[in-house]
């Protein structure tokens, strides 16, 4: 009994990680564009890897280069981090480190070595 407890909780769990959607309470995607740049940032729960904020902040890359008219961008810098975020109950004070990943990005319009295709990572990144 105890097992199946401990699996029905790790499933629900499991569902309650960031997904790839615009930023609410529960993380998301933001963005800052200027004429030819962006800053794309990922914020993600407890309960996604650091990785995953980063494959989704390359997915939001993607998908606004393709909204500003762009094929491709380059990857001028980017950040993974955990930001702590301190939440208070009745049992007590709690810090998590929540992952976050922050990636500055040039469009460009015709391929070159270093650039990315967005069509292509857009639709890759699961």
């Amino acid at each position: 009994m105890k097992k199946i407890l401990l699996i029905m909780t790790m499933l629900l769990l499991a569902g309650c990680a960031t997904g790839y959607h615009s930023e609410n309470l529960l993380g998301g995607y933001h963005e800052n564009v200027s004429s030819d740049t962006a800053v794309v940032t990922f914020k993600g729960n407890g309960l996604i890897t650091p990785e995953k904020t980063y494959q989704y902040a390359m997915k939001h890359a993607a998908e606004v280069t393709m909204q500003c008219g762009y094929d491709y961008f380059v990857v001028l810098s980017h950040r993974s981090y955990l930001e702590p975020v301190t939440s208070y109950t009745t049992a007590g004070e709690f810090t998590h480190d929540f992952p976050r990943s922050e990636i500055k990005i040039q469009f460009v319009q015709h391929k070159t070595e270093n650039a990315y295709d967005a069509k292509q990572i857009f639709s890759e990144i699961q």
